[in-house]
């Protein structure tokens, strides 16, 4: 394999680099928010699997995540080839993250009742291993594409916003074609079989939009760097990446802000995970819950446009916070909310969350390219993958725990499988798991922003602090360029 072309770092991003840098957010956003808002109504409702299997069937596939992220992103970093270091991962996950997308979604009538669980562990674990191929290599992209300070919120800004386009697009058609094929005439067993219809067409329309998307970022976005970079063997690189642990977690600044996002992608998964039961058992208004997901993913898209330019004016840390507290406002109204609240209000509760959950995600990631040039000016190594895939690693965990705690809790409170409801309210679920909802819905997210802007008041990088790293960082590459000229 041929070293990457030593190549003049850009300081511009041009169109068709957010274009083809978005396209990749845009689908890995379909598959973030179909899972993180369906998976677990899937797996209890359509699936008929338990809430303690579905709860250790989401555990143990984000345990095998624990292994694959850190070791991809590191290996990442070690590749060589004349297309880069992240764009073969890129562009040879697509396409298997796509059919593991859809065999997600099946339920085969091949398998047995009792053998799902091994179905549906098996496929997250391969759907997460090629997510992992594609979604670390694609986040360490940043820090090469957007040098500066400011230039770097802009492109975290776009990533996300065109996530959250995927997302809108992904959640609503989702949303409205798994319904497509229910009929209020139909009997329960009836439309059980429709459900499942209905999850399989969804699948078959938005997997080739999953596949195709990032091969459209593997092939116009070109990589760029600043030094040669020393090859290592697969065996080294795993080697140097546990060597890697010791530094890595002796950044103060990193470490803080692993907290600022296990706390912000923890809360947002809560939601995500609970609330298409909310909305369906505490406020039942499940008819209407695609419109509510439209309207969450629209305000959290807009919302990040107006996120960006908050940045610049009061930095990410102020930014933070007063989207922080507008969710937590929100959370307290979510809580005590019942199936008498008016449908007007839910929307506000949708519009106010989608601010919350836009902050959540632009300013954490904004930040982490920052503490990524703290780590090469403190260890002169260039480690993207590395940080960004505990990074990674932090969003899955996140959401794992989620949709376990979410499934045991579930359990605990007697969760009526649909089966075992009133045969005139197939609605009905007992007061203890009204509750455990309202809990996971809100009460849970309202403790973790507590927590993330706690932690926030601590983070020490700030835009002046930023542009001194810079500055030592260019003096460090003059140096070692003015060196190879010299041993040359």
């Amino acid at each position: 394999m041929e070293d990457v072309p030593l190549v003049k770092r850009q300081t511009t991003l041009t169109k068709t680099i957010k274009f083809a840098y978005g396209c990749g957010e845009f689908s890995l956003f379909i598959i973030r928010i179909v899972e993180g808002f369906f998976l677990l109504e899937f797996l209890l409702d359509v699936a008929e699997i338990s809430p303690v299997e579905a709860g250790n069937i989401l555990l143990l596939s984000q345990l095998w995540d624990g292994i694959t992220d850190p070791i991809i992103g590191k290996l990442s970093d070690s590749t060589r080839t004349r297309w880069g270091r992240r764009r073969p991962w890129i562009f040879f996950s697509s396409i298997p993250l796509a059919l593991s997308y859809w065999l997600l979604w099946q339920v085969p009538t091949f398998i047995t009742q009792n053998h799902l669980v091994y179905y549906y562990l098996g496929v997250l674990l391969l759907l997460n291993f090629v997510d992992t191929g594609v979604n670390v290599p694609y986040g360490s992209l940043t820090p090469e594409l957007a040098p500066e300070y400011d230039e770097r919120t802009l492109l975290t800004t776009i990533r996300f916003f065109c996530g959250m386009m995927g997302g809108i697009f992904g959640g609503f058609i989702h949303a409205i074609l798994i319904d497509l094929y229910k009929r209020p005439e139909h009997s329960a067993h009836e439309n059980e079989i429709a459900a499942r219809r209905g999850f399989t067409l969804s699948a078959s329309v938005l997997c080739p939009i999953i596949g195709i998307l990032p091969l459209i970022t593997a092939i116009f976005v070109r990589e760029t760097r600043t030094n040669p970079i020393k090859r290592e063997s697969v065996r080294n690189a795993i080697k140097s990446y546990f060597l890697g642990f010791r530094a890595t977690f002796s950044n103060k600044a990193y470490i803080l802000l692993l907290l600022i996002f296990l706390f912000s992608s923890t809360l947002i998964n809560f939601i995500q995970s609970n609330l298409a039961l909310w909305v369906k058992y505490v406020v039942k208004m499940d008819v209407d819950f695609p419109y509510f997901l439209l309207t969450v993913q629209g305000s959290a898209a807009v919302s990040m446009l107006l996120i960006e330019r908050m940045s610049k004016r009061f930095g990410k840390k102020k930014t933070y916070w007063i989207g922080m507290f507008i969710l937590f406002c929100n959370m307290i109204g979510i809580f005590f909310a019942t199936e008498t609240v008016p449908k007007t209000v839910v929307y506000l509760f949708c519009v106010l969350g989608g601010v919350g959950v836009a902050t959540g995600l632009i300013i954490p990631w904004s930040m982490l390219p920052d503490v990524i040039d703290l780590d090469r000016l403190t260890t002169s190594k260039r480690r993207e993958g590395e940080l960004y895939s505990i990074f990674s690693l932090l969003q899955k965990v996140a959401l794992a725990l989620a949709l376990a705690l979410s499934g045991y809790a579930l359990e605990g409170a007697g969760y009526l499988e649909p089966e075992e409801r009133l045969q005139d309210d197939p609605l009905y679920q007992p007061e203890a798991v009204i509750w455990t909802l309202k809990t996971m819905v809100a009460g849970i997210p309202a403790a973790m922003v507590l927590m993330g802007c706690f932690v926030v008041y601590f983070y020490p990088i700030d835009q002046k602090r930023h542009a001194e790293i810079l500055d030592l960082l260019r003096a460090k590459e003059d140096e070692d360029n003015a060196n190879l000229e010299q041993e040359e």
